[in-house]
């Protein structure tokens, strides 16, 4: 359900921590309570457990898929994460759609890595997402 990307800056010596959540939000996910469980875990751990200096971003996915909301900052401000916490809604927002685009999920989980800027750095060549993708679906 996570991807959490740690880039050291040696300038700074400080870990940045990013992560980027990317949900399924189609109808089945409504079986057997899932939705709510995932939806309090996961606010619980935005609004209580993620530490000021992470980045978090969430990419919510059906038959399509976008940003809820592009990676940010948390800090220690409570309304910073709660204004990324919101877009997880209750199961009555669900899509009705019954099939989901896991690469449709993903594709846009990289566009959200990458307008953040978190593809690229001083010690870090650009990553190839493109090729990445091709070679993932292409077996």
């Amino acid at each position: 359900m996570y991807w959490v990307s740690k880039t050291f800056d040696r300038c700074l010596h400080v870990w940045k921590i990013l992560y980027l959540s990317v949900l399924e939000n189609s109808e089945p996910m409504a079986v057997n309570n899932t939705w709510r469980h995932i939806r309090i875990a996961l606010q619980k751990f935005i609004n209580r457990d993620l530490p000021e200096e992470a980045q978090l971003g969430l990419v919510l996915f059906n038959e399509d898929a976008y940003i809820a909301s592009s990676v940010t900052r948390l800090g220690n401000d409570p309304a910073s994460r709660k204004s990324i916490s919101v877009h997880i809604e209750s199961r009555y927002t669900l899509s009705p759609n019954v099939r989901s685009c896991v690469r449709c999920g993903l594709v846009k989980a990289i566009e959200a890595l990458q307008t953040s800027g978190s593809t690229k750095g001083k010690h870090n060549s650009q990553i190839e997402f493109k090729t990445v993708i091709s070679r993932l679906f292409s077996s």
